[in-house]
């Protein structure tokens, strides 16, 4: 379904918390009070998104990709 010419599943649907008018992401921020903590509503094309902040890749990766260091790989012809 298209609505204005935007795919109805989107990347802003995807992506958002709330997504609508101005006033819905506005209601929906409030109603989660401390939940909401970081999260920032932000204007798209003809529409308002709630959305986590973005986060730094290595924040969260770092102790999974030090498994993949150098000496931990196995080589098949030793």
């Amino acid at each position: 379904m298209i609505r204005r010419g935007l795919p109805s599943g989107g990347r802003a649907y995807d992506q958002g918390l709330a997504v609508g008018s101005e006033k819905f992401v506005r209601d929906v921020l409030e109603k989660l009070q401390v939940r909401a903590k970081g999260r920032k509503v932000r204007e798209g094309y003809d529409r308002y998104q709630l959305r986590e902040p973005n986060a730094a890749y290595n924040a969260h990766f770092t102790p999974e990709n030090d498994l993949l260091r150098v000496e931990n790989r196995f080589y098949w012809d030793e």
